[in-house]
């Protein structure tokens, strides 16, 4: 593992597009690297929280069980969500992933690899970044989805930051404060 630090996104997409896994730690919630990362034909493992999650002043209200339920729906070995404390279920993640990736990218003189590639289950993953339902689950999926989550949002009122207001008053205008 290395730790690369902030990156600008031509940089960022660029070191996402050689990587074989992205690895989420659980925060940020549903930031959009995740589906950035099966774009581009890159594994993904994500932590399954111990108890779900529901998140304050925020308009969704369901609960969270991982760091991207949307996620949890595409299948295995595309996305993996995994026990973080178990360390047995993350090791089986990386190992399948290897194995896959290993036998699709066989450039051994006469490989299975070379020969058949076209056919491997995971061609259109790693060469187009298609997976299971990805119409729905890209980029411009998670896109719709936050429009129609914010379409059903109604204006803040000054009663929405009673939680904020409790917590961190000086962040509020006066007049909600």
């Amino acid at each position: 593992v290395e730790i690369q630090g902030v990156a600008k996104p031509a940089e960022f997409l660029e070191l996402m597009r050689s990587s074989a896994v992205y690895l989420g730690v659980g925060e940020p919630l549903i930031a959009p690297s995740a589906f950035e990362a099966l774009n581009l034909g890159t594994h993904v493992i994500q932590p399954r929280f111990p108890e779900p999650k529901i998140l304050q002043n925020k308009p969704i209200t369901q609960e969270w069980t991982s760091q991207h339920p949307f996620l949890e729906k595409i299948p295995e070995p595309y996305v993996f969500t995994v026990d973080p404390r178990d360390m047995s279920t993350v090791a089986e993640a990386f190992e399948r992933i290897r194995n896959e990736f290993e036998a699709y990218y066989d450039d051994e003189p006469g490989g299975a690899a070379l020969r058949g590639r076209a056919n491997h289950k995971l061609y259109r993953f790693y060469e187009f970044g298609e997976y299971p339902n990805n119409e729905k689950y890209s980029i411009p999926g998670f896109v719709g989805r936050v429009r129609g989550i914010l379409d059903q949002t109604g204006p803040l009122q000054a009663e929405d930051f009673a939680w904020e207001r409790s917590r961190h008053p000086a962040n509020l205008p006066e007049e909600w404060q």
